[in-house]
């Protein structure tokens, strides 16, 4: 089979299905006003970026696409520009599309696999997961949207992906296959919590023998899911 998009409204407890007849789709990521949603669409051996309306699948549109990988789009806050993931020179990296100017810049250069873009609530950083294949490892970066002030947060701990800001700016949420001490990577991926400098990084405590991955932060900042 292959995957689609849905919403599920929580008042009337339906679901729309907003993707049929492509390949597979992923990656969904709303459009800070709520009326679209982007995500990643493989068809043909070739993944896109689309859009389409959030409310029945309608209006959908291509903008991003060529290279055979264009995936993890992420709207800004004041949803102008989208970050994403390409591998149109090659290796994967990061970019900015302009929405009103129809025009990317890259904005990474360095390591073998850029991913996992996210926005800070102002705009004026970006996190993101980068692997380094020399030390065969994922580390959190941040980087400004022009792609200059690239600062590298984790070190030395196994792999470190999926950061996420809080909605105040001040920390960032990732998951971590570390283990204590520097000594490697663990067999499961755990929850972990830094200061938006890297500093101060403790484990969120969840109940489990199995991974924990993928973080989302509660608009108001008092849990993660």
């Amino acid at each position: 089979g292959k995957a689609d998009i849905f919403v599920y409204n929580m008042l009337t407890q339906k679901t729309s299905k907003l993707t049929a007849g492509f390949g597979n789709n992923s990656g969904a990521n709303w459009h800070p006003d709520g009326r679209k949603i982007a995500f990643s669409g493989s068809h043909s051996g070739l993944t896109s970026i689309f859009t389409v309306n959030s409310i029945d699948g309608s209006e959908r549109k291509s903008f991003i696409s060529g290279s055979g990988l264009e995936v993890e789009p992420a709207y800004s806050p004041d949803g102008s520009k989208i970050a994403f993931v390409s591998g149109r020179f090659g290796n994967p990296h990061l970019f900015i599309r302009d929405l009103r100017a129809d025009s990317d810049t890259r904005i990474t250069f360095a390591g073998w696999y850029n991913s996992s873009p996210s926005w800070r609530r102002d705009g004026r950083k970006l996190a993101f997961a980068g692997y380094d294949r020399d030390i065969d490892r994922y580390d959190i970066f941040i980087v400004n949207p022009d792609g200059r002030q690239m600062e590298r947060l984790t070190l030395d701990q196994g792999d470190n992906e999926k950061p996420t800001w809080s909605p105040d700016g001040r920390f960032i949420v990732f998951q971590s296959n570390r283990l204590p001490k520097g000594r490697g990577k663990a067999n499961t991926y755990k929850l972990y919590v830094m200061n938006r400098d890297g500093s101060n990084v403790r484990q969120i405590n969840v109940p489990t023998l199995h991974d924990v991955v993928m973080p989302v932060w509660s608009p108001f900042l008092d849990s993660v899911d």
